[in-house]
């Protein structure tokens, strides 16, 4: 009855708990799209040109000038034809008409990649490659809550979660790099996990991916509690200082025990 799937529901949110980082961990049960015989989770990683850091001067704090938003918009729309070629290249020609070859499971973009108005041409990118995609959408403002804030868009393919409609969910980010304080507010109320649950596992566990926009990798608190919640760590990331955070990224990875991808 409905009291035993509020009670059930209840048990899995106090289990998925980031007691360290003190907020809620959501699970967001996913069954895709897969054969029993899928091995592994491929990851595409897109790096676009825009925005610069110079543009938020320019263009405003949203990058809401109408000049720069046809400019951004038209970038977005070209990288994602890129990936969209580069998945067809990929794949084989023995499948049947009608089917499509999974190349790629999962793909993401960078922090503040993506305008909140052109989050259309993610949808339809994971569409054209039944990818889920991770992207870093540009300051945006929630409706009754203080902002602009910084956060990054899941969305997941329509046959991946049996509905008509693609599922889009938040991840926000708590901390700001030293630019952002002043300007923008954090805004991290959950910590968003994605459990991937294999067709053949139907009675297991599944693979939970998780994210934390840039400098949210960093907390020590956040990572000590997903390392036993999660399965795979992205970081939606556009920062500098590559280096350090190519060294972090190798520290988390034995930290956590799972892949990281930066």
């Amino acid at each position: 009855n409905v009291g035993e799937l509020v009670n059930k529901r209840l048990e899995v949110l106090k289990a998925n708990y980031c007691q360290s980082s003190g907020m809620p961990g959501l699970p967001e049960l996913i069954t895709p799209d897969w054969g029993t015989d899928k091995k592994s989770l491929k990851v595409a990683m897109v790096q676009s040109k825009l925005p610069m850091k110079s543009d938020f001067a320019k263009a405003g704090l949203l990058l809401n000038d109408p000049d720069y938003r046809y400019k951004h918009r038209r970038h977005v729309a070209r990288v994602a034809e890129l990936v969209v070629k580069h998945v067809k290249a990929q794949q084989i020609d023995d499948c049947k008409e009608g089917e499509h070859e999974q190349d790629i499971d999962l793909i993401i973009w960078p922090e503040l990649s993506v305008h909140k108005d052109d989050m259309d041409i993610l949808v339809e990118l994971s569409r054209k490659t039944h990818s889920i995609v991770l992207a870093g959408l540009g300051f945006i403002h929630h409706s009754g809550i203080k902002g602009p804030n910084n956060c990054a868009v899941w969305i997941v393919p329509r046959k991946h979660n049996g509905n008509q409609n693609e599922i889009k969910r938040f991840q926000g980010k708590f901390h700001m790099m030293k630019d952002e304080i002043g300007l923008v507010e954090p805004w991290r109320p959950y910590q968003l996990l994605i459990e991937l649950k294999h067709p053949k596992f139907k009675d297991k566990p599944g693979f939970t991916l998780t994210s934390a926009i840039c400098y949210d990798s960093t907390d020590i608190q956040l990572s000590a509690d997903l390392q036993n919640k999660s399965n795979a760590f992205c970081i939606p990331a556009l920062n500098q200082d590559v280096n350090s955070f190519d060294n972090m990224v190798e520290a988390l990875h034995y930290h956590m025990y799972q892949p990281v991808v930066l």
